[in-house]
């Protein structure tokens, strides 16, 4: 009979090196793995951190079946606290169908009082680069939604494009005539227009001065379309880089900012992605002020709830894409516009990403909202109430942990505000609305999910590699689904020495995906027979080129 010994993959390794030794020897020793099978477990990592990059059009993963894929940096204050799967450094790290995984470092506990906080940069050709600052609370699985913006997609609320030809630069005397960016130069609308003086100096990232033909990309997110909220970089929980210039010129009381962490949260009246290219290259500053004009949506209103009015004052905030962080530039007056808006104008001299923002405090963890009798993994929709029309807040994904219900809890919501939170399965069916009086309500608020349909199925899998039946895989790493006739792409949870429990909206097929150094997998179930509480088991078979590493 066989023999099972379960070993990690380091073990593994040794006790391969020690066979390697015998066999070199060339003494006449009985093998010693004879009849035994050794089972490889990769390591369980106390923390994880699962992220989808989703399409803000499809809600497809970004590169899900495309050769082009996201490219990220991991950036912020606790970037070294990050670690691949394997316990390496996260440096070559590469998103595999829109998905990735990594975790945090083994001895480290993140706790309500002491978080990991670290900035998820993520890069795509052909979509609009975004970030998403990231606070990790607890051990266990933790999930991530990026939602990225194609820029031949646009969804609704964006405007902008690409402009190849706006004019030329000479390093030594500047732009040879007024650079102008508008709907005019894209030949499409766009609720934007820059102005470059003639004879401006245009710098790089080194200082240099630079010259050339000059190219542009500008994009306009309004602050009433959904599509154009959600696709906000790093949504509305703002980190700001120069708190004390901002409490010094604040409207607000000291008080009632968030000062511990300096982070306030943000009610917006319009972005602006700018990029210009000199030949290629990245201009990031000018030698004298640039003229930006931005006109401001119908309804719009501040952070308190009112109607904004011409002769009132907005913050003006740049965006550092590396760091996640907005920077306080001033404060500029609104005007009435020809057209019967309202719109600003305001000068700058480096290129960055604009904001027009008000901003109120914000308390680092909202409302809890337990999810009782369902473990099925839900999204949650944000809504603020206390304005017409409703205005979105922002996604965010379920969380369980061993002995608790499944609860979702907003980040940095802001203070005071009423909301309404819509939950959905990954079937994309709303199961339930929650009213919520105060989204920084300490008070947990329980929702009761009649869905009698619903079924947990505990799932047992092993690798095999068909050339080698001594050898059996009980991998540790995070796993995907969405029913096979379309729906979400959701994070079912970590596989834990190949086993895990997930549970369903219903019976149905399934599509399962995993991604582990580098390679996609995908796996088809059909569980349209299973009952509650049923087992599946399966084997595996391993591509050729994991087997060979083993």
């Amino acid at each position: 009979m066989k023999t099972n010994i379960l070993l990690s993959l380091k073990s593994a390794l040794i006790l391969g090196i020690a066979v390697f030794l015998l066999y070199l020897s060339g003494c006449d020793i009985t093998n010693p793995l004879d009849d035994i099978r050794v089972i490889l477990n990769t390591k369980e990592r106390p923390t994880t951190v699962s992220v989808i990059f989703r399409d803000s059009q499809t809600r497809e993963p970004v590169g899900f079946n495309e050769v082009n894929q996201v490219q990220i940096t991991l950036d912020g204050r606790d970037r070294n606290l990050l670690i691949d799967l394997l316990n390496r450094d996260i440096s070559g790290l590469k998103p595999e169908q829109g998905f990735v995984s990594f975790a945090i470092r083994d001895d480290v506990i993140p706790s309500q009082s002491n978080p990991v906080q670290f900035v998820i940069v993520a890069r795509a050709e052909g979509y609009i680069t975004t970030t998403q600052p990231v606070l990790i609370n607890q051990r266990g699985s933790n999930n991530v939604e990026i939602i990225m913006v194609r820029r031949e997609n646009l969804p609704q609320g964006v405007s902008g494009g690409t402009a190849s030809n706006i004019g030329t630069a000479i390093p030594a005397t500047g732009t040879t005539t007024e650079i102008l960016i508008d709907s005019g130069t894209l030949g499409r609308d766009i609720p934007a227009t820059v102005r470059i003086p003639e004879g401006t100096l245009l710098f790089g990232a080194g200082g240099e001065a630079l010259g050339g033909t000059l190219a542009s990309d500008i994009f306009h997110f309004n602050s009433t379309d959904e599509q154009s909220l959600q696709s906000f970089p790093g949504g509305f929980s703002a980190r700001i880089s120069n708190f004390g210039d901002l409490a010094a010129a604040s409207r607000q009381p000291a008080a009632l900012l968030n000062t511990q962490d300096e982070s306030v949260y943000f009610t917006t009246g319009g972005f602006l992605s700018l990029d210009i290219t000199a030949d290629g290259v990245p201009v990031r500053a000018f030698s004298q002020p640039v003229d930006i004009s931005m006109e401001l949506d119908e309804n719009v209103f501040n952070e308190s709830g009112s109607p904004v009015e011409a002769g009132s004052e907005v913050p003006i905030w740049s965006y550092d894409t590396d760091t996640g962080k907005w920077t306080f530039e001033s404060y500029v007056q609104i005007d009435a516009a020809k057209n019967g808006g309202l719109r600003l104008t305001f000068q700058v001299q480096h290129l960055s990403w604009w904001n027009i923002d008000w901003y109120g405090p914000n308390c680092v963890y909202g409302t809890q909202v337990n999810l009782l009798n369902s473990n099925q993994q839900l999204r949650g929709k944000l809504y603020r109430t206390d304005v017409t029309p409703n205005a979105f807040l922002g996604w965010a994904p379920s969380r369980t942990l061993p002995g608790q219900p499944s609860y979702i809890q907003f980040l940095y919501a802001p203070v005071g505000i009423p909301g309404r939170l819509e939950l959905y399965n990954m079937a994309d069916q709303m199961l339930a609305e929650v009213e919520l009086p105060d989204l920084c309500s300490s008070s947990p608020v329980d929702v009761t999910l009649n869905n009698t349909t619903e079924l947990t199925i505990n799932f047992k899998g092993r690798g095999l590699c068909t050339d080698n039946d001594d050898i059996e895989v009980r991998p540790n790493l995070p796993v995907v689904y969405r029913p096979a006739s379309g729906g979400t792409w959701l994070q079912a949870g970590n596989l834990v020495d190949g086993e895990i429990s997930i549970s369903f909206p219903a019976p149905g097929i399934y599509i399962f995906g995993a991604w582990y150094e580098g390679e996609w997998y995908e796996y088809e179930l059909n569980l349209t027979n299973y009952k509650d509480g049923d087992l599946f088991e399966q084997d595996i078979e391993l591509p050729q080129s994991v087997c060979d590493d083993l």
